[in-house]
């Protein structure tokens, strides 16, 4: 429902896809641009944009609750709670820039 109304402000929990889409962060050209695809509880498979660094252990975590707008068929992305699988971990709050 988020890329029906762009531009309003939605929290998506989804799972992220390294199988098939790659993530892509090089801080040498833009520290605070971290792209990457997720897959909702729908199974609909977005490429997401956070507008912040990319976040330590990221690969490991098991669920991701994004907020954040469509815009031009991508999720731009200002807030990732990062759900990690082990009970040793706590689940991680990352927060993006201001865009």
């Amino acid at each position: 429902s988020a890329a029906e109304k762009p531009g309003k402000e939605f929290q998506i929990i989804a799972k992220l896809d390294t199988v098939s889409n790659p993530m892509h962060y090089d801080p040498m050209v833009d520290p605070n641009h971290f792209t990457f695809y997720a897959k909702d509880e729908s199974g609909i498979l977005q490429k997401v944009v956070f507008s912040g660094t990319k976040p330590q252990d990221f690969e490991r975590s098991e669920k991701l609750t994004m907020t954040g707008t469509m815009l031009n068929g991508e999720f731009k992305c200002n807030k990732i709670l990062m759900k990690c699988p082990s009970k040793y971990t706590d689940d991680q709050v990352v927060v993006g820039t201001q865009s």
